[in-house]
């Protein structure tokens, strides 16, 4: 990443990225955003018993590695500098958030509806690029063709100008 930044000055701006995950750091558009992010939140989407705070972390943790600026750890945003901080891949790119888990420690996962509400979900506010960093952890399960899966490649070959990513693993 900090190749394609010093090389050829691509920094994310103008940039939208979907993360479906377990929230955002406080869940609001506020000053009480982590200050990575502030500022560069485009909205968030809460499914059914969901809750767009991360109280378990890993959505921020995400959305940390594609987009966090690395302004708490020595960047300097304003002037494009990102050498030697903790910045994400595009730190210039804004955030559209997926709430997938709950404030419930007994049940903190809700997954969504389908992945084909989410795809479609993120595309129609205006995202282009969207990470998926959740996954089930049967084995039974690792490399099958599912509904799920068809979902996506239905999306994907409908919308040409769209990228879903997701994790392989953690």
């Amino acid at each position: 990443a900090r190749d394609a930044d010093n090389n050829f000055n691509l920094h994310g701006e103008g940039q939208r990225i979907t993360i479906t995950d377990t929230g955002l750091d406080v869940g609001i558009i506020s000053t009480l955003m982590h200050d990575d992010f502030e500022g560069r939140i485009s909205g968030f989407k809460n499914y059914k018993g969901t809750s767009p705070d991360d109280l378990q972390g890993h959505g921020t943790h995400v959305a940390g590695i594609a987009l966090g600026n690395g302004k708490l750890s020595g960047s300097n945003p304003f002037t494009h500098q990102y050498d030697g901080s903790y910045a994400g891949v595009a730190p210039e790119a804004t955030v559209y958030v997926q709430a997938i888990s709950s404030d419930d420690p007994f049940d903190p996962f809700v997954y969504p509806p389908s992945e084909f509400v989410t795809l479609q979900d993120s595309y129609a506010s205006g995202v282009r690029i969207h990470s998926h960093s959740y996954g089930f952890s049967l084995p039974s399960t690792f490399g099958t063709y599912t509904g799920s899966t068809t979902q996506v490649d239905d999306h994907i070959w409908r919308f040409k100008d769209y990228v879903a990513i997701y994790a392989a693993g953690n």
